[in-house]
């Protein structure tokens, strides 16, 4: 539940004191969970961050409630799978699950989400999961081993090596570069 000010309220397409569905609800929730992150924090641009977080949020329902109404398009649908993937990095979901999703054989779906994103799914899933460790290395102190049953790897050795693969760096070292441009 938000209350909107008269500006919000004619700038955004939402309809009022209704109860909506939407078939994405990760990067709402993951929105919503920012704002309370912030709102509970002591960041010195607090404020400017749950506003964007919340202009954000308002978009992304919009955008979703208009693709409702549209039909859902099939490129819409590969849009929402890369959106999934981003959302769980910890699933481990094979192509055949995000294809039966948007009714496609695994071939065609695979096809054409290469074509649309300029990456294989299973790469994009691998990079989404590097997204996460980065992240959660970045904003947490949790170990290796952590991060790694977090992320459903089947061991901080195959993390380690993944991450290593594609940033160039191992996981501790990342963490120390990152801790070091935050103090700077």
């Amino acid at each position: 539940h938000f209350e909107l000010t008269k500006e919000e309220e004619e700038k955004y397409s939402l309809p009022y004191n209704r109860v909506v569905s939407l078939d994405d609800t990760g990067l709402i929730s993951f929105f919503i969970a920012k704002m309370q992150y912030e709102f509970y924090g002591q960041n010195k641009y607090k404020e400017r961050k749950i506003n964007l977080y919340f202009e954000l949020l308002c978009l992304e329902i919009e955008e979703q409630m208009k693709a409702q109404s549209a039909g859902k398009p099939q490129d819409y649908s590969i849009y929402n799978m890369r959106a999934y993937i981003y959302n769980y990095p910890d699933r481990r979901l094979k192509n055949k699950y995000y294809a039966d999703l948007v009714n496609m054989s695994v071939s065609h779906f695979q096809r054409t989400y290469e074509k649309t994103f300029g990456i294989s799914p299973t790469q994009d899933i691998i990079l989404s999961r590097i997204e996460r460790v980065k992240y959660l290395l970045k904003n947490t102190n949790d170990s290796i081993g952590e991060i790694a049953a977090q992320l459903n790897y089947k061991n901080d050795v195959q993390l380690f090596r993944q991450f290593k693969k594609i940033m160039g760096m191992t996981p501790l070292e990342y963490r120390k570069k990152q801790k070091k441009i935050c103090e700077n």
